[in-house]
């Protein structure tokens, strides 16, 4: 039997705010989606609050104590927020629970009844490192009765990274710098910490396996703008210490899926191999 550690950091928002509402409906489809999969696949919640936060989480859930530091005690920002660091995060993820994969979700993320079960198929097609793509749908009622009309709402596709699954024994190599949650560039450090210590990796851009209600993007703010220059400077720091040692950055399509953005990026060969997971 697959053991799956997943972790999620609980975010101090208002319930009936707009990522506190998210956030909520997101625990209610993991506790769904690990209660569809009992039997077959072993899931363990690992629960990482902000200072502050303060909630229920299931009682056979595991929740850390709380993160003691933020980006702001780190740097000098033009408005400064209480984001959590990475790192911190996952450390507290990876430290309590022994697992085959470590699962990690933005804390809006909300899951299809069949996650687990589904990248449990995958990893024994070989797969060790996966990106999962979520699905943006419309912004229903944020209440427990409309999740299973959200589950059935097919979306669209987003570009942005907010599921990652990757083998538990890889954590402790990974460099994760002080990327700080809550701004760009999150999503492309684990991106390149996963392809470098994979054997075999992939991003599923087209599977219906989670959502996100809405797409504000409000990290896009100009106000928040320094923020998005520090993770890309952190980035750029911890791509060139992964470089030497990861030999897959040699190739021209590699460095361009990690490093460049829009109509300039590349896509790698993964993507012929997500398709023929689909028939093996």
């Amino acid at each position: 039997m697959i053991r799956f550690v997943h972790g999620i950091n609980l975010v101090d928002a208002p319930p009936d705010s707009e990522l506190g509402s998210a956030q909520a409906i997101a625990l209610e489809t993991i506790r769904c989606a690990r209660d569809f999969a009992a039997g077959e696949v072993k899931v363990d919640v690992v629960c990482v609050p902000d200072p502050g936060w303060s909630g229920e989480i299931p009682a056979d859930w595991h929740l850390t104590a709380p993160l003691k530091r933020t980006v702001s005690d780190l740097h000098r920002f033009s408005r400064p927020r209480r984001l959590p660091l990475l790192t911190d995060i996952l450390e507290r993820i990876h430290a309590g629970i022994a697992a085959d994969f470590m699962i990690f979700t933005n804390a809006d993320i909300a899951l299809l009844p069949f996650f687990y079960l589904s990248l449990a198929r995958l990893a024994e097609n070989g797969y060790d490192a996966m990106v999962i793509n979520r699905r943006t749908i419309p912004d229903y009622p944020r209440v427990s009765d409309a999740i299973p009309l959200m589950a059935a709402e097919i979306g669209g596709p987003h570009p942005g990274y907010d599921c990652f699954v990757f083998e538990h024994r890889t954590f402790p190599f990974f460099r994760l710098g002080r990327v700080c949650m809550g701004s760009a560039w999150v999503g492309r450090t684990l991106l390149v910490n996963l392809l470098c210590h994979a054997r075999r990796f992939a991003e599923f851009r087209d599977y219906h396996l989670t959502f996100h209600l809405g797409d504000d993007q409000t990290w896009r703010n100009e106000e928040y703008a320094d923020y998005q220059r520090y993770n890309h400077e952190e980035f750029l720091r911890i791509f060139n210490e992964l470089e030497p040692s990861c030999s897959r950055l040699a190739s021209p399509d590699w460095r361009s899926y990690c490093l460049d953005t829009g109509g300039k990026r590349n896509f790698p060969f993964f993507e012929t191999e997500a398709e023929a997971a689909k028939t093996s």
